[in-house]
Protein backbone atom coordinates (compact mmCIF):
# COMPACT_ATOMS: atom_id res chain seq x y z
CA UNK A 1 0.00 0.00 0.00
CA UNK A 2 1.15 3.54 -0.73
CA UNK A 3 0.28 6.48 1.10
CA UNK A 4 0.84 10.51 -0.28
CA UNK A 5 1.96 13.23 2.01
CA UNK A 6 1.72 16.77 1.43
CA UNK A 7 3.65 19.51 3.11
CA UNK A 8 2.83 22.90 3.32
CA UNK A 9 5.41 25.27 3.32
CA UNK A 10 4.48 28.66 5.54
CA UNK A 11 6.05 32.31 5.45
CA UNK A 12 8.69 32.57 7.78
CA UNK A 13 7.07 35.89 9.28
CA UNK A 14 4.27 37.04 7.92
CA UNK A 15 0.58 35.43 8.09
CA UNK A 16 -1.69 34.77 4.92
CA UNK A 17 -4.74 32.13 3.47
CA UNK A 18 -3.56 28.71 3.08
CA UNK A 19 -4.21 27.14 0.01
CA UNK A 20 -5.92 23.87 0.03
CA UNK A 21 -3.67 20.81 -0.57
CA UNK A 22 -4.15 19.26 -4.03
CA UNK A 23 -6.49 16.53 -4.98
CA UNK A 24 -4.94 13.04 -4.51
CA UNK A 25 -6.48 9.97 -6.07
CA UNK A 26 -5.73 6.77 -4.08
CA UNK A 27 -3.45 5.94 -1.28
CA UNK A 28 -3.44 7.94 2.20
CA UNK A 29 -3.39 11.34 3.02
CA UNK A 30 -1.24 13.10 5.25
CA UNK A 31 -0.24 16.68 6.13
CA UNK A 32 2.40 18.91 8.05
CA UNK A 33 3.45 22.08 8.34
CA UNK A 34 7.35 23.36 9.20
CA UNK A 35 6.93 26.16 11.17
CA UNK A 36 8.58 29.35 10.94
CA UNK A 37 6.96 31.31 13.86
CA UNK A 38 8.97 30.59 16.56
CA UNK A 39 11.96 28.49 15.45
CA UNK A 40 12.95 30.35 12.72
CA UNK A 41 11.60 33.53 12.51
CA UNK A 42 13.86 37.29 12.84
CA UNK A 43 13.21 40.29 11.08
CA UNK A 44 10.29 41.19 8.77
CA UNK A 45 11.06 38.87 6.08
CA UNK A 46 12.20 41.07 3.73
CA UNK A 47 14.65 39.92 1.05
CA UNK A 48 17.64 42.82 1.99
CA UNK A 49 17.20 42.77 5.55
CA UNK A 50 19.41 39.47 6.13
CA UNK A 51 17.63 37.82 7.54
CA UNK A 52 15.41 35.50 4.60
CA UNK A 53 18.14 33.92 3.23
CA UNK A 54 19.63 32.29 6.72
CA UNK A 55 15.71 31.21 7.61
CA UNK A 56 15.91 29.61 3.76
CA UNK A 57 14.70 25.84 2.53
CA UNK A 58 16.13 25.06 -0.01
CA UNK A 59 13.05 22.64 -1.70
CA UNK A 60 15.17 20.93 -3.60
CA UNK A 61 17.03 19.77 -0.93
CA UNK A 62 14.63 17.82 1.85
CA UNK A 63 14.73 14.57 2.81
CA UNK A 64 12.29 12.93 5.19
CA UNK A 65 12.69 9.75 7.27
CA UNK A 66 10.25 7.77 8.87
CA UNK A 67 10.57 6.08 12.26
CA UNK A 68 8.35 4.24 14.02
CA UNK A 69 7.34 5.32 17.28
CA UNK A 70 9.62 2.86 19.16
CA UNK A 71 12.59 5.06 17.36
CA UNK A 72 13.40 2.26 14.82
CA UNK A 73 13.87 3.61 11.04
CA UNK A 74 11.72 2.07 8.57
CA UNK A 75 11.91 4.15 5.50
CA UNK A 76 13.42 7.33 3.38
CA UNK A 77 10.42 9.01 1.54
CA UNK A 78 12.16 9.76 -1.63
CA UNK A 79 9.67 10.33 -4.58
CA UNK A 80 8.42 13.94 -4.06
CA UNK A 81 5.89 16.90 -5.99
CA UNK A 82 6.47 20.58 -5.29
CA UNK A 83 3.89 22.58 -6.24
CA UNK A 84 5.18 26.45 -6.71
CA UNK A 85 8.57 27.89 -7.48
CA UNK A 86 11.69 28.25 -5.64
CA UNK A 87 11.43 31.21 -3.38
CA UNK A 88 7.87 31.50 -2.76
CA UNK A 89 6.16 31.95 0.59
CA UNK A 90 3.96 28.65 0.54
CA UNK A 91 4.59 25.56 -1.08
CA UNK A 92 3.01 22.49 -1.28
CA UNK A 93 5.10 19.54 -1.02
CA UNK A 94 3.67 15.34 -1.91
CA UNK A 95 5.53 12.62 -1.29
CA UNK A 96 4.82 8.61 -1.45
CA UNK A 97 5.40 6.08 1.63
CA UNK A 98 5.49 2.59 0.80
CA UNK A 99 3.59 1.38 3.98
CA UNK A 100 1.04 2.66 6.04
CA UNK A 101 2.28 0.77 8.73
CA UNK A 102 -1.00 -0.29 9.99
CA UNK A 103 -1.90 -0.19 14.22
CA UNK A 104 1.36 1.90 14.34
CA UNK A 105 2.85 5.16 15.54
CA UNK A 106 5.11 6.98 13.48
CA UNK A 107 7.30 10.08 13.28
CA UNK A 108 8.61 12.13 10.22
CA UNK A 109 12.38 13.36 10.79
CA UNK A 110 13.11 16.53 8.59
CA UNK A 111 16.04 17.52 7.46
CA UNK A 112 17.14 20.22 5.01
CA UNK A 113 19.90 22.21 3.43
CA UNK A 114 22.05 19.35 4.14
CA UNK A 115 23.67 18.73 0.36
CA UNK A 116 24.85 22.21 -0.32
CA UNK A 117 26.95 21.90 3.02
CA UNK A 118 29.15 19.26 2.05
CA UNK A 119 26.66 16.49 3.95
CA UNK A 120 27.38 12.65 1.79
CA UNK A 121 24.57 11.11 0.53
CA UNK A 122 25.69 8.18 1.74
CA UNK A 123 24.01 7.26 5.09
CA UNK A 124 23.54 3.87 6.31
CA UNK A 125 19.95 2.91 7.68
CA UNK A 126 18.71 -0.19 8.47
CA UNK A 127 14.86 -0.84 8.33
CA UNK A 128 13.55 -1.65 11.68
CA UNK A 129 17.12 -1.46 13.53
CA UNK A 130 18.84 1.91 13.41
CA UNK A 131 17.64 4.63 15.45
CA UNK A 132 17.05 8.35 15.04
CA UNK A 133 20.14 8.86 16.91
CA UNK A 134 22.15 6.62 14.83
CA UNK A 135 21.21 8.97 12.04
CA UNK A 136 21.46 12.16 13.05
CA UNK A 137 25.48 11.06 13.92
CA UNK A 138 26.18 10.34 10.48
CA UNK A 139 25.26 14.14 9.35
CA UNK A 140 28.38 16.03 9.83
CA UNK A 141 28.73 19.38 8.06
CA UNK A 142 32.16 20.88 7.46
CA UNK A 143 33.23 24.52 8.56
CA UNK A 144 36.14 26.11 6.99
CA UNK A 145 35.14 29.86 5.91
CA UNK A 146 32.63 32.44 7.10
CA UNK A 147 28.99 31.27 6.20
CA UNK A 148 27.17 34.14 4.40
CA UNK A 149 23.81 34.32 2.49
CA UNK A 150 22.41 35.66 -0.52
CA UNK A 151 20.10 34.91 -3.71
CA UNK A 152 23.20 33.45 -5.79
CA UNK A 153 24.66 31.66 -2.82
CA UNK A 154 22.78 28.66 -2.37
CA UNK A 155 23.81 27.53 0.17
CA UNK A 156 21.80 27.64 3.37
CA UNK A 157 21.75 26.59 7.16
CA UNK A 158 21.24 22.73 7.95
CA UNK A 159 18.07 22.29 9.59
CA UNK A 160 16.50 19.38 11.53
CA UNK A 161 12.86 18.83 12.77
CA UNK A 162 10.55 15.67 14.16
CA UNK A 163 7.05 15.84 13.92
CA UNK A 164 4.73 14.38 16.65
CA UNK A 165 3.75 10.51 16.84
CA UNK A 166 1.07 9.69 15.33
CA UNK A 167 -0.89 6.90 13.50
CA UNK A 168 -2.19 6.68 9.68
CA UNK A 169 -6.29 6.77 9.17
CA UNK A 170 -8.01 5.63 6.39
CA UNK A 171 -8.80 9.09 5.42
CA UNK A 172 -6.70 12.56 5.50
CA UNK A 173 -3.94 12.00 8.04
CA UNK A 174 -2.18 15.58 9.90
CA UNK A 175 1.31 14.81 11.53
CA UNK A 176 0.87 18.00 12.90
CA UNK A 177 3.25 21.03 13.44
CA UNK A 178 6.84 20.48 12.83
CA UNK A 179 9.21 23.00 14.25
CA UNK A 180 13.09 23.49 12.47
CA UNK A 181 15.81 24.34 14.15
CA UNK A 182 19.22 25.30 12.90
CA UNK A 183 22.32 23.56 13.22
CA UNK A 184 24.40 26.55 13.90
CA UNK A 185 24.30 29.55 16.70
CA UNK A 186 24.59 32.94 15.63
CA UNK A 187 26.55 36.16 17.09
CA UNK A 188 25.83 39.81 16.46
CA UNK A 189 27.78 42.45 18.03
CA UNK A 190 25.73 45.68 18.63
CA UNK A 191 28.11 49.29 19.98
CA UNK A 192 25.77 50.94 22.47
CA UNK A 193 22.87 49.24 21.73
CA UNK A 194 23.03 50.37 17.97
CA UNK A 195 23.41 54.26 18.89
CA UNK A 196 27.20 53.97 18.59
CA UNK A 197 29.82 55.32 21.04
CA UNK A 198 31.36 58.76 19.88
CA UNK A 199 34.85 57.58 18.50
CA UNK A 200 34.73 54.05 18.46
CA UNK A 201 34.70 52.10 14.67
CA UNK A 202 35.09 48.80 14.40
CA UNK A 203 37.38 47.84 11.59
CA UNK A 204 37.36 44.19 10.87
CA UNK A 205 36.39 41.04 12.83
CA UNK A 206 38.20 37.80 12.85
CA UNK A 207 37.51 34.01 14.48
CA UNK A 208 39.95 32.06 15.88
CA UNK A 209 39.57 28.45 16.99
CA UNK A 210 36.43 28.01 15.20
CA UNK A 211 35.23 23.90 15.46
CA UNK A 212 35.63 22.70 11.73
CA UNK A 213 32.54 20.48 11.71
CA UNK A 214 29.10 20.29 13.28
CA UNK A 215 25.93 18.34 13.49
CA UNK A 216 23.16 18.53 10.94
CA UNK A 217 20.68 17.62 13.70
CA UNK A 218 21.61 17.26 17.34
CA UNK A 219 22.75 13.80 19.43
CA UNK A 220 21.59 15.88 22.13
CA UNK A 221 17.88 16.70 20.85
CA UNK A 222 15.63 16.98 24.14
CA UNK A 223 12.48 14.63 24.37
CA UNK A 224 10.44 15.39 20.95
CA UNK A 225 7.28 15.36 22.96
CA UNK A 226 8.13 18.55 24.83
CA UNK A 227 8.77 22.09 23.45
CA UNK A 228 12.21 21.47 22.32
CA UNK A 229 14.56 23.55 23.00
CA UNK A 230 18.49 23.01 22.64
CA UNK A 231 20.38 23.53 26.04
CA UNK A 232 23.66 21.21 25.32
CA UNK A 233 25.94 21.05 22.33
CA UNK A 234 26.25 17.94 20.35
CA UNK A 235 30.45 18.01 19.64
CA UNK A 236 31.45 15.65 16.37
CA UNK A 237 34.21 13.38 17.92
CA UNK A 238 36.22 14.24 14.93
CA UNK A 239 36.10 18.10 15.75
CA UNK A 240 38.91 20.38 15.57
CA UNK A 241 39.91 23.66 15.97
CA UNK A 242 40.51 25.89 12.68
CA UNK A 243 44.31 26.80 12.91
CA UNK A 244 44.19 30.00 10.83
CA UNK A 245 42.03 32.91 11.44
CA UNK A 246 38.27 33.46 9.52
CA UNK A 247 37.89 36.96 8.87
CA UNK A 248 33.65 38.09 8.76
CA UNK A 249 33.78 41.14 8.44
CA UNK A 250 36.13 44.53 7.07
CA UNK A 251 35.18 47.99 6.46
CA UNK A 252 37.44 50.59 5.54
CA UNK A 253 34.98 53.30 6.76
CA UNK A 254 34.72 50.99 9.63
CA UNK A 255 31.37 50.26 11.38
CA UNK A 256 30.42 52.44 14.98
CA UNK A 257 27.27 50.91 15.49
CA UNK A 258 26.14 47.51 15.10
CA UNK A 259 27.24 44.23 12.72
CA UNK A 260 24.71 41.75 12.03
CA UNK A 261 24.33 38.47 10.02
CA UNK A 262 28.08 37.88 9.84
CA UNK A 263 29.16 35.52 12.22
CA UNK A 264 27.62 32.26 12.31
CA UNK A 265 29.44 29.23 13.92
CA UNK A 266 28.82 25.50 14.96
CA UNK A 267 28.33 24.64 18.61
CA UNK A 268 31.02 24.42 20.71
CA UNK A 269 32.03 24.62 24.64
CA UNK A 270 34.33 27.93 24.78
CA UNK A 271 36.64 26.72 27.31
CA UNK A 272 37.22 23.33 26.36
CA UNK A 273 39.38 22.18 24.25
CA UNK A 274 42.20 24.35 24.08
CA UNK A 275 42.68 26.70 21.87
CA UNK A 276 39.60 28.71 22.64
CA UNK A 277 37.50 30.11 20.42
CA UNK A 278 37.69 34.03 20.54
CA UNK A 279 36.84 36.77 18.15
CA UNK A 280 39.30 39.14 17.63
CA UNK A 281 38.07 42.90 16.88
CA UNK A 282 39.87 45.74 15.36
CA UNK A 283 38.87 49.20 16.24
CA UNK A 284 40.00 52.92 15.80
CA UNK A 285 39.37 55.03 19.38
CA UNK A 286 39.88 58.55 18.89
CA UNK A 287 41.72 57.92 16.13
CA UNK A 288 43.81 55.20 17.44
CA UNK A 289 44.59 51.61 15.81
CA UNK A 290 43.56 49.17 18.79
CA UNK A 291 42.38 45.38 18.96
CA UNK A 292 40.70 43.54 21.17
CA UNK A 293 40.23 39.47 22.02
CA UNK A 294 36.14 38.50 22.85
CA UNK A 295 36.14 35.38 24.19
CA UNK A 296 32.76 33.63 25.12
CA UNK A 297 32.91 34.10 29.00
CA UNK A 298 31.24 35.57 31.79
CA UNK A 299 34.73 36.56 32.77
CA UNK A 300 37.83 37.18 30.42
CA UNK A 301 40.00 36.40 32.49
CA UNK A 302 38.61 33.26 34.10
CA UNK A 303 39.00 30.49 32.28
CA UNK A 304 36.13 28.27 33.68
CA UNK A 305 33.76 30.88 32.99
CA UNK A 306 33.26 29.96 29.45
CA UNK A 307 30.24 29.92 27.73
CA UNK A 308 28.74 26.58 25.44
CA UNK A 309 27.83 28.13 21.86
CA UNK A 310 24.56 26.46 21.34
CA UNK A 311 23.00 25.51 18.09
CA UNK A 312 19.74 27.46 17.41
CA UNK A 313 20.65 30.57 19.86
CA UNK A 314 21.71 34.02 18.81
CA UNK A 315 24.29 36.21 21.33
CA UNK A 316 24.29 39.28 20.94
CA UNK A 317 27.27 41.37 22.41
CA UNK A 318 26.71 44.58 23.17
CA UNK A 319 29.99 47.30 23.68
CA UNK A 320 28.65 49.57 25.97
CA UNK A 321 31.28 51.76 26.88
CA UNK A 322 35.00 52.55 26.49
CA UNK A 323 36.66 53.38 29.33
CA UNK A 324 39.79 56.66 29.36
CA UNK A 325 42.09 54.04 28.94
CA UNK A 326 40.56 52.48 26.03
CA UNK A 327 39.47 49.05 26.96
CA UNK A 328 35.60 48.13 26.51
CA UNK A 329 32.99 46.98 28.49
CA UNK A 330 30.12 44.57 27.42
CA UNK A 331 27.30 43.01 27.85
CA UNK A 332 25.43 40.29 26.03
CA UNK A 333 22.33 38.73 25.30
CA UNK A 334 21.31 35.46 24.50
CA UNK A 335 17.58 34.34 22.63
CA UNK A 336 16.67 31.23 20.71
CA UNK A 337 16.73 33.15 17.36
CA UNK A 338 13.28 33.72 17.59
CA UNK A 339 10.99 33.95 20.15
CA UNK A 340 12.37 33.69 23.59
CA UNK A 341 13.45 35.48 26.72
CA UNK A 342 16.45 37.57 26.96
CA UNK A 343 19.68 36.03 29.61
CA UNK A 344 22.23 39.28 30.36
CA UNK A 345 25.30 38.08 31.60
CA UNK A 346 27.41 40.84 31.97
CA UNK A 347 31.31 40.57 30.77
CA UNK A 348 33.63 41.91 33.51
Amino acid sequence: MSFTLNVLFYSCTTEMDIPETPSIEGGVKVSFVLNTSSSRAIGNGELDDGFYWERYIDPTDIRVFVFTADDKYQEEITRFILNGTDGDATRTFTGTMKSAYTGKQIQLVVLTNMRNRGVTNSITLVAGKTTKKELYGQLVFKYDTAWSFSENEKNYIPMWGISKKFSIQAELNNAGQIDMYRAVAKIDIQVNGGDGIDGFKIKKLELYNVPDCGYCASLETPNEDNTIQFETPSLPKSMKAIETAIQVFESVEGEDRKIENKIYVPEMVSFNPYPYFKIQIYATVNNKERTYDLYMRENQIDLLSGLEIIRNHKYIINIETITATDEVKMVYNVNTWGEGTNVDIPFN
